[in-house]
């Protein structure tokens, strides 16, 4: 019983990294949640995942720990519900379809929509003169950024009605509007 238990710690200890090796693949341990590891480099990649202005947040060393606070909660509660079987509830599940439904829009959204619009002095101007009554007494400078906000929305309207309808009538779609 002795030799057993002696040679189950001689065959941990044979395949356990040594620190400089874990140093180099995952960077230095952080946090540990049970037997697993959270280096900082697992932090880091965590932190790069969010938005770059949210990022900015997260550049000294008080605000990483209280960033690795929260991120080993959200573990810990994501493991708790997994224990709970919560992912294969039928409403998690059909959430995350409908999740996973709008990325994929959106992604394809990004690839066929333009997003690089710009709009030009000239069409500024015909919106400001069309639309001075909506702007007060404002003069065209002060309104400039929200006139061009407004018509690369507009022209990306457009391109989503086109794309749209490009695919109904590949598709042979009919709605049957007389029925409302």
């Amino acid at each position: 019983m002795g030799r057993s238990l002696e040679a189950q710690k001689q065959l941990e200890k044979s395949t356990q990294l040594d620190e400089t090796e874990t140093q180099r693949t995952g960077g230095v341990v952080v946090a540990r949640i049970g037997d697993r590891e959270i280096t900082m480099t697992d932090l880091e990649n965590e932190i790069e995942k969010l938005p770059p202005s949210v990022q900015a947040q997260f550049k000294d060393e008080t605000s990483k720990l209280r960033f690795l606070q929260q991120y080993v909660g959200a573990e810990l509660l994501y493991d708790t519900a997994l224990r709970r079987g919560f992912d294969k509830d039928k409403d998690v599940v059909e959430g995350v379809f409908q999740m996973k439904k709008q990325l994929m829009i959106n992604k394809l959204l990004t690839e066929q929509i333009p997003q690089n619009i710009e709009a030009s002095e000239n069409d500024v101007k015909l919106y400001y003169d069309a639309h001075k009554a909506d702007f007060g007494d404002k003069k065209l400078g002060e309104v400039k950024s929200q006139i061009e906000s407004e018509l690369k929305r507009q022209k990306q309207q457009e391109a989503y009605n086109k794309l749209v309808m490009k695919m109904m009538e590949a598709e042979k779609v009919k709605i049957y509007d007389d029925q409302f």
